[in-house]
């Protein structure tokens, strides 16, 4: 027996979403969705351009399981011995998909794909900065020495400087 919510039809959806054009005089936009009703929450349009959103994530939504779900996170961990490449600590098959492209290539703490997803956005100038403001002696320095499991060394504690 069929559990949950029938899959949506494009031909549903988009009687839907004339309806609702029709309705409250909007027009679609170039994504498939009328304008949200700013100013308007917990109104009925609210409520129907919510019930239109949810929609419309339904339909695009890939039908199955996700290609990349067990099976490659359990092949990315073994590739990656079980470690982060951009922090070296441990990651579990939970983590995080590194999304670059098609196919991830990483698992990823948050914190080290959120990284990642800066340096992307920015460039390499971003990380420059990073480095020099990171690093007081300039972005030339060496970076903080791995401890024993992975773990970055504390930085030492300048005097003069309460935390």
């Amino acid at each position: 027996m069929a559990r949950g919510r029938p899959r949506l039809k494009a031909e549903e959806y988009q009687e839907r979403m004339t309806a609702y054009c029709a309705r409250y005089g909007v027009v679609a936009t170039a994504e498939g969705l009328p304008p949200f009703p700013a100013g308007r929450r917990e109104t009925p349009q609210h409520k129907a351009w919510m019930a239109l959103y949810k929609a419309h994530r339904r339909l695009s939504a890939p039908a199955g399981p996700d290609p990349f779900s067990e099976r490659r996170r359990r092949e990315l961990l073994t590739a990656q011995r079980g470690r982060c490449p951009i922090c070296g600590r441990g990651v579990v098959a939970t983590d995080r998909l590194d999304p670059a492209g098609a196919a991830p290539r990483a698992l990823l703490h948050e914190a080290c794909a959120q990284a990642v997803s800066l340096a992307r956005r920015g460039g390499a100038e971003v990380l420059d900065r990073i480095r020099a403001h990171v690093w007081l002696h300039g972005p030339d320095s060496p970076s903080p020495p791995l401890e024993k499991g992975g773990e970055a060394a504390p930085a030492p504690r300048r005097r003069g400087i309460r935390s």
